[in-house]
């Protein structure tokens, strides 16, 4: 049997379960990013889509909606919507693939867990996934920098936002669920790294 990158061995291995050494795990990063495809949308095809101030509008099909979030009176709508949102998905922003190696990460040193992150990330996450959780982490950082007016610290984001963005096909436990906080926790405090491209 011949592969390319690492990420093939998961069709035949319990790649999770094996210690690569980093230098293996940083020039197979190499070899990925030199030959990804680049994003298979042409401009015209992708959906226009902004947030300015507290008004929204998407135009995906020349419908557009705008919403005064301010005329609600209720701060607590956005953050609901975008719950919603992500929980209505068929499949988890982070998808079901990525769930038993998210809740395998506590198990890494820093340093291994970040360069873990980063080909989870690159690899296994659509790029359209990505585009997404880049912007929704993005986000919640920008929360995260006025906790001392929301009280919405990383740690309470991640409790709120961790079981939105992945859970397994079937029932989660109490310990997966702490471990998707924790994910959570990780990618918000560590946005700048995680999110390079």
């Amino acid at each position: 049997m011949y592969v390319n990158y690492l990420q093939e061995l998961k069709e035949h291995l319990h790649f999770d379960q094996l210690v690569v050494p980093l230098p293996v795990l940083q020039h197979d990063a190499k070899l990925v990013a030199s030959n990804k495809p680049p994003y298979p949308y042409s401009p015209q095809e992708q959906r226009d889509c902004s947030t300015k101030n507290t008004t929204i509008w998407c135009d995906a099909s020349a419908v557009s909606v705008t919403v005064d979030f301010r005329a609600l009176a209720d701060v607590h709508i956005p953050a609901v919507m975008l719950k919603k949102f992500l929980r209505e998905l068929l499949e988890p922003l982070l998808t079901y693939d990525l769930f038993e190696p998210v809740t395998r990460l506590h198990n890494l040193d820093e340093e291994r867990q970040l360069i873990e992150v980063k080909r989870l990330f690159r690899e296994e996450l659509p790029e359209d996934n990505y585009i997404i959780l880049k912007y929704i982490i993005q986000f919640l950082t920008e929360v995260v920098d006025h906790s001392e007016q929301n009280k919405m610290t990383a740690m309470n984001l991640s409790v709120v936002f961790g079981p939105n963005l992945l859970w397994p096909k079937g029932q989660a436990s109490l310990s997966s669920m702490g471990y998707l906080n924790s994910f959570t926790l990780y990618i918000i405090e560590n946005f700048a790294e995680l999110f390079d491209r």
